[in-house]
């Protein structure tokens, strides 16, 4: 299918072809349009109609395909950058929850134990700021315990600081 397009006709063809290649339409579909608009182009001149203004402008064009296709311009865009937000939004939350824990077992640690006493010296204590911050079973479990609920509280407050914060924007 030969035919001298016009500046006007061709940057439309290039548009339209280049949007639907960013909503990731295959290129055999995209030959396929490129093939039907030529050939509505052909038929406007033959029937003497601006061809452009029949065809619409391009957002319009491109959301009448996606919506004939089964998929929506606007759902598509918004659920990949809601699916990056969660994303995101998971990852600060782990982070916020890690960093809490190793915090409050270092303040435990130093403050309620005897594993940074500079007295101290020639116990063969094994210490790690992970599950093993105090001698004692029962005093170990208790400072892990209220280490892993203060990481909890925390973190809850940072998803809802965050929801309400997002409300707020919108």
């Amino acid at each position: 299918m030969k035919l001298n397009l016009s500046t006007g006709e061709r940057e439309y063809l290039n548009e339209v072809l280049s949007e639907l290649k960013k909503y990731q339409i295959n290129s055999r579909e995209r030959r396929n349009i490129k093939n039907q608009i030529i050939e509505h182009i052909q038929e406007s001149r033959e029937n003497g109609e601006d061809s452009l203004t029949n065809l619409g402008d391009i957002s319009t064009f491109i959301s009448d395909y996606l919506e004939i296709q089964g998929g929506n311009i606007i759902s598509s865009d918004t659920n990949h950058l809601q699916y990056k937000g969660k994303i995101k939004f998971k990852l600060i939350l782990f982070i916020s929850f890690v960093c809490t824990y190793f915090l409050s077992q270092l303040m435990f640690s130093m403050f309620l134990t005897q594993s940074f006493n500079p007295k101290r010296i020639g116990t063969t204590f094994d210490y790690n700021i992970l599950y093993r911050i105090a001698e004692n079973t029962w005093w170990n479990s208790l400072l892990i315990l209220m280490s892993l609920s203060i990481s909890i509280i925390i973190t809850i407050a940072i998803m809802f600081y965050r929801k309400n914060k997002a409300l707020v924007r919108s």
